[in-house]
């Protein structure tokens, strides 16, 4: 359940309301009721009740995955002279190479790099 509202509906309430009510046709109501606290835990952050043991992990996940999301994204212009370093500098900063290093022009590019809440 906590994928199908990752992969389909993770910033969209109204969509995840969806998908929770065509989960519910398809369980026995035994189960609508911690279905409905799970939407809670993920969408409303209502604190985790007891009986989530098994899936804490990825409800931790979620949620620092949503942190994540809210942070604001920032520009860094590399600018010097030709070989004075910047695709060795960029490389070092982003820890594995995005450009290659070489003595001629070749840093004439943008590159966006995102991070991920967790490996």
């Amino acid at each position: 359940m906590i994928d199908c509202f990752f992969i389909n509906a993770f910033r969209d309430n109204y969509k995840a309301q969806a998908i929770l009510t065509e989960m519910r046709s398809l369980y026995k109501k035994k189960y609508h009721y911690r279905m409905g606290k799970l939407f809670s835990v993920l969408y409303e952050n209502e604190p985790t009740s007891d009986g989530f043991d098994r899936v804490n992990f990825q409800i931790e996940c979620w949620k620092l995955k949503c942190k994540h999301m809210e942070i604001r994204p920032f520009s860094v212009l590399v600018s010097a002279t030709m070989s004075a370093g910047k695709s060795t500098l960029i490389n070092a900063l982003i820890g594995k190479t995005v450009n290659r290093t070489m003595n001629d022009a070749c840093t004439a590019k943008l590159h966006f790099i995102f991070d991920k809440a967790f490996a």
